[in-house]
């Protein structure tokens, strides 16, 4: 079973001085990519290594009707990233800002996570903390780091970092769809003889869950709601979003729920979902939601070997999120 606790960042630093060894973060257009890097530069941490990932998802535009559109957003989010990186660098004028270009969501985010692991292999042996942030680096991103962490430096102390926002705007996360695929490294344990149940990780889109169910069959479809949420009010946007899908499959009477910022609690909610499944059953994970929640699907996934689907977008969104709000701290035991 995988445990761990749960802090506020702020705190944390404060009382647990050089606590890391080892940092990998990334930059974003959001704004809360800086919030962690802020609070170990007040609370003065000693890293030995320091990663700022420059993280660019440019991929070709499709649709020629909302070309105009997404070009004129990307053109903004790409400044903003821009100006956060500026910041970072006058924090951190001595850590590392490797970029990556994701032109192709399967095959470069793959390329890029093996090649940064190989390169930087030699410092990660050496940490004995590593501290990840996964506040805006994407999903399939961090699902891969996570695997590379856990199944090869399993005798590490490890420490997940998620910031919110402080506040969501009514913006979409994100514009149209790339494709539903599933996730390099990922593929699981998987006997096409079998029944396939899917627990589904809801976010604010209700196409993305669309997008998953109209390329693959499920005989049981398992919702889950982050609630307590983040924010008040945050579960029912997730559920309005996803209602209509969720009442055409016949879903709503299966939803549960599980507390958006607590991702071991999330994980024993969805390791008891999947211990109801006999040996008959596939079982996939759409980690579609909240970041804590997702950290507790990758962890499942990664120990029990399941399938994990997931959403690609076309385009993030510019203005999904407003400032920095919280970080809080997950010291994960993976034993």
């Amino acid at each position: 079973m995988i445990s761990g606790n749960i802090y506020k960042l702020e705190e944390y630093l404060r009382n647990n001085p050089g606590i890391f060894d080892l940092f990998i973060g990334s930059i974003s257009f959001e704004k809360r990519c800086l919030g962690a890097a802020k609070l170990m530069e007040n609370a003065s941490q000693s890293l030995q290594r320091l990663y700022f990932i420059d993280y660019l998802y440019l991929l070709n535009v499709l649709s020629e009707r909302q070309a105009v559109m997404i070009k004129k957003d990307r053109k903004k989010r790409i400044k903003q990233q821009a100006d956060n990186k500026a910041i970072l660098v006058g924090m951190y004028p001595d850590a590392e800002f490797p970029s990556v270009r994701i032109g192709s969501p399967l095959t470069d985010i793959s390329n890029y996570v093996e090649s940064f692991f190989n390169k930087e292999q030699i410092h990660i042996n050496r940490a004995e903390r590593i501290c990840i942030d996964i506040t805006t680096l994407t999903k399939p991103f961090f699902f891969l780091i996570m695997k590379m962490v856990v199944e090869n430096f399993k005798k590490k102390q490890l420490f997940i970092v998620n910031t919110i926002p402080a506040q969501y705007t009514p913006a979409p996360l994100s514009f149209n769809i790339w494709g539903a695929e599933i996730l390099p490294a990922y593929n699981g344990i998987w006997n096409p003889q079998n029944r396939n149940a899917l627990i589904a990780v809801l976010g604010f889109e209700g196409n993305k869950l669309s997008s998953i169910l109209g390329k693959w069959s499920f005989t049981e479809i398992i919702p889950i709601v982050g609630f307590p949420a983040f924010y008040p009010g945050l579960q029912d946007r997730a559920l309005s979003a996803n209602m209509s899908i969720l009442k055409d499959i016949e879903a709503l009477p299966n939803l549960q729920y599980a507390p958006a910022l607590d991702p071991f609690q999330s994980y024993i909610v969805m390791k008891n979902i999947l211990d109801s499944y006999p040996s008959s059953y596939n079982v996939a994970i759409a980690p579609l939601g909240p970041k804590p929640m997702a950290l507790a699907s990758a962890l499942l996934a990664i120990k029990h070997q399941l399938r994990v689907v997931y959403t690609f977008p076309q385009e993030y969104s510019s203005a999904y999120s407003q400032e920095i709000g919280e970080s809080y701290l997950y010291e994960v035991n993976l034993q």
